[in-house]
């Protein structure tokens, strides 16, 4: 597909921008397939640590996802994002934490979010997570099946212990 088939991102930090790894597939042409992005830092990045489109067996792995210093934060931080057309990823053994950066949010954030229904037998696989440390006094999400379902989420760990938050929102 246009976005590159194959490809591998592995003990790298990624900062700033945007997003800190965009995968997108093309709509027309076929799905990315095989990517992986491996034991990375992905930090400070304004709206989505790793986002993925029309793509399949890819792997995100490892990697640590972080805003510890982002000032401004966006309105909608996620951690990894698994979007329309992505199908049989594995996002696993991540640590996602810290999405608010130096100041306490204002916004909703996700650990994990996904906005696809794959078919059965492509189902996308979160596992073994680790995510903690969000400070905010809005809506907070550890993972989020926001369309659908057909996603294998197995011994996940999220922590929501922010004693300073005076949100009254729901947390999930």
């Amino acid at each position: 597909g246009d976005g590159g088939n194959s490809n591998t991102v592995s003990n790298s930090t990624l900062n700033n921008g945007a997003n800190g790894y965009n995968l997108y597939g093309s709509t027309t042409v076929g799905l990315t397939t095989g990517n992986k992005v491996l034991n990375c830092l992905i930090k400070d990045f304004n709206v989505n640590g790793i986002i993925s489109f029309n793509s399949t067996n890819s792997e995100f792995t490892g990697n640590t996802i972080e805003r510890p210093t982002r000032v401004g934060a966006a309105s909608l931080p996620k951690g990894v994002i698994l979007a329309a057309g992505t199908q049989s990823a594995t996002v696993s053994y991540n640590k996602i934490r810290n999405l608010f950066g130096g100041a306490v949010g204002t916004a909703q954030g996700y650990g994990i979010q996904t906005t696809v229904n794959p078919a059965i037998g492509f189902e996308n696989r979160i596992i073994n997570n680790l995510i903690y440390q969000f400070a905010s006094n809005h809506q907070i999400y550890g993972i989020d099946i926001n369309v659908g379902g057909n996603a294998k989420i197995y011994h996940n760990t999220i922590v929501f212990d922010d004693l300073t938050s005076t949100s009254t929102q729901q947390t999930y």
